[in-house]
């Protein structure tokens, strides 16, 4: 994952963050002050890990929709398990895990959360299970090939990250990208509701179908002065490389990685959270579906760089009492 020269990109704007996922709702309640340049709270602990738990190749690649062949032929690049785990001292706790994989249904994730539970003093019902949505990547139904195994693997990210907590500072930054996702739904001159991958004729396009939200959020985590890791969210289906893909891709989370390590040191440990993305899509339909390996890359620098720019306004954030909140969405 090389060849792109990210400096070319300049620093973007300002941001701010609301998270809604499918099954489980997780609040981390925090108290924000502008008074205070820095504030540390000895003790708020917070441990970020990540683990490379790329599986064997061979195994199907989900959501590259080509209609035929889908085992995957090689590494592109590799995927990971990155985590957060935040105790306020006392007996709340809560961790968030993040995985470079298409989806995790309730049977994988319930797994997960109860191997975690076994092996750390979390109950699974404080460990939120979030996938990157990227379309090549393996499946996570517990009965294919090697599943267990990798799950298991990736579920490894919140017992480092346990048993690595110090105490933390939090920095809280935002930014708009408007040229990081799109709407895909388009209403076209013929009255039909098309999507932005059909090479359409973008003079015939009538309307835009929907919204996207261009907020970024971006939560730093400082222990002894140094910036060790960070959440960064944004929300955007992860399918650059669909329909012309072979190989095992995190996709642009992969590169957002890359490039906040790049900067930061390779031991930074980058965890990206999607938002919420059904009609939202990288592909602008006044250009069209570039799908290749160089274009990924570009948009995972472009966010990149929104990540590192949202530094630029950063306020720290004071930890108080650690809870959750839990709801089952029909």
């Amino acid at each position: 994952m090389t060849h792109f020269n990210f400096k070319k990109y300049r620093f973007i704007k300002n941001f701010y963050q609301k998270y809604l996922f499918a099954l489980t709702l997780l609040t981390i309640l925090l108290s924000c002050s502008r008074n205070e340049q820095k504030m540390t709270n000895e003790t708020t602990l917070i441990g970020i890990a990540e683990v490379n738990y790329t599986p064997s190749v061979g195994l199907d690649l989900v959501g590259n929709y080509r209609g035929d062949d889908y085992a995957s032929r090689g590494i592109h690049d590799s995927l990971y398990a990155r985590a957060v785990v935040i105790s306020d001292g006392n007996s709340g706790k809560a961790a968030i895990l993040s995985v470079d994989i298409c989806s995790l249904g309730k049977e994988s994730v319930n797994m997960m959360r109860e191997y975690i539970s076994s092996q750390i003093n979390i109950e699974p019902g404080r460990i939120m299970i979030h996938a990157t949505h990227t379309h090549s990547g393996p499946k996570s139904d517990l009965k294919a090939p090697e599943a267990m195994d990798y799950l298991k693997k990736a579920a490894g990210a919140v017992i480092k990250a346990y048993e690595n907590m110090k105490p933390t500072v939090i920095f809280a930054g935002r930014v708009e990208e408007y040229e990081g996702s799109y709407v895909r739904r388009l209403k076209y001159s013929d009255g039909t509701t098309r999507m932005v991958w059909e090479n359409l004729d973008p003079e015939k396009v009538v309307e835009v179908l929907g919204t996207k939200d261009p907020e970024m959020i971006r939560l730093a985590f400082e222990q002894n002065g140094k910036e060790v890791g960070a959440m960064v969210n944004f929300g955007c289906h992860a399918t650059n490389l669909t329909g012309s893909n072979w190989l095992y891709s995190a996709d642009y989370p992969g590169y957002i990685a890359e490039a906040l390590k790049k900067v930061k040191g390779n031991s930074f440990v980058p965890m990206f959270v999607n938002g919420c993305c059904g009609n939202v899509t990288q592909v602008n339909y006044k250009v069209g579906f570039i799908s290749t390996y160089h274009e990924c890359q570009r948009h995972g620098y472009l966010l990149g760089l929104d990540a590192l720019s949202a530094m630029k306004e950063q306020m720290p954030v004071a930890v108080g009492e650690v809870k959750i909140s839990t709801e089952m969405v029909p």
